[in-house]
């Protein structure tokens, strides 16, 4: 009789379990959908920007598509549209009009400017300022892609830049260039082939995987979870494997200077001017060490700690200068103006609002001096 009652007490304390992890599995999931709703990987996907692959840079945009990014800090969806021609921003005519004075600006997600809402990027609000200001035959085209480093925006310009007929080119890159500056092989052995990865933040794992995400909010905030804590993806990619590098690649050093002797080279001979830009950021060597705890999962992306990355940083506008001076091209310092200021960046490398606008005024003001002297 005394085990009977042992087994059935254990019986109702299950039972009773059971229906309290029910109940609160269910309020959660009623609250969930209700107030903080979770996105399924198919949704984040169609909001996300979509990449082609290409033989002569890492990516393409794919054509006429619209894409949002969250911005954590205002707590906001930022909207941008990528033309029928594969480039951010209203559309334009392929065969430059007579009189339009063609500005395409090339670099990585720092141009393309992926926290700012469409028509803010700072390379379309140098366009407006210019047009604002006695030039309304002024067309400026951002080139910029997510990822992309200087030997992409080189490509980029001789693949199919030209054929736009630039009057100026604007090259803003050193960041995605680091992973070159931590190797000491070549260009041709350390760059494979692009691929459009299986990210598992946006493509489903299975059918029971695509089952549980449509189905409950609670499997996707654990979803979510396990897979940042997994495969440690961010905005980036993925963090890479390897111990941290404090040697800087003299190999590396002395491709991308060859990448921005190439673009200032291939500039000219397409009849474009060439515009060198040192690249602003928000690491520096005076950063509060609250500033540099922000600042540690860049360090994971780059392997590389916040000395070094400064010292890289300081070696790339360097180069800057010197291929400025002796190919006589034309330089915008950049990195000078804003570099360390915090109130500029959202991160490590791209400008919030304020820092896009201040971007974009220098940008346009050095702009403005060249064609009042033409």
């Amino acid at each position: 009789m005394n085990e009977y009652s042992w087994k059935k007490k254990l019986f109702f304390f299950f039972i009773l379990v059971s229906i309290t992890i029910f109940i609160a599995i269910l309020s959660f999931e009623i609250y969930a959908r209700i107030f903080k709703k979770y996105d399924t990987p198919a949704i984040i996907k169609e909001k996300s920007l979509k990449y082609e692959v290409s033989v002569f840079s890492k990516s393409i945009l794919k054509r006429e598509q619209k894409a949002k990014i969250w911005d954590d800090k205002k707590k906001q969806w930022v909207e941008y549209y990528v033309s029928k021609k594969g480039y951010r921003g209203h559309d334009f005519n392929w065969n430059k009009p007579v009189g339009t004075i063609r500005i395409i600006i090339y670099g990585g997600s720092q141009v393309f400017d992926i926290y700012s809402p469409e028509e803010k990027d700072w390379p379309h609000q140098v366009e407006y300022i210019l047009k604002n200001n006695g030039f309304p035959n002024v067309e400026v085209i951002n080139a910029g892609i997510p990822g992309h480093a200087s030997f992409d925006s080189f490509g980029k310009l001789f693949a199919e830049g030209h054929l736009l007929r630039p009057d100026y080119v604007i090259i803003d890159n050193a960041w995605n260039d680091f992973q070159m500056l931590r190797y000491n092989q070549s260009l041709l052995r350390e760059r494979k082939p692009s691929q459009i990865l299986d990210d598992p933040r946006i493509n489903y794992q299975g059918v029971i995987d695509r089952m549980l995400c449509e189905t409950s909010q609670l499997y996707l905030r654990l979803r979510s979870r396990y897979i940042d804590w997994k495969f440690n993806i961010d905005n980036e990619g993925a963090i890479p494997e390897g111990e941290y590098w404090n040697m800087i690649s003299e190999i590396g050093l002395k491709q991308y200077k060859l990448d921005m002797e190439m673009f200032v080279d291939l500039a000219r001979n397409i009849g474009a001017v060439p515009i060198l830009m040192t690249q602003p950021r928000h690491i520096s060597f005076n950063n509060t060490d609250e500033e540099k705890k922000s600042f540690e999962k860049s360090y994971q992306f780059k392997k590389m700690d916040h000395q070094t990355i400064c010292t890289v940083f300081d070696k790339t506008d360097e180069i800057i200068k010197s291929v400025a001076k002796s190919k006589n091209a034309l330089m915008i310092d950049a990195s000078q103006s804003l570099t360390g200021k915090h109130e500029f960046f959202f991160d490590v490398i791209h400008t919030n609002d304020k820092g896009s606008n201040y971007l974009a005024s220098i940008t346009a003001e050095y702009l403005m001096d060249l064609l009042k002297e033409k």
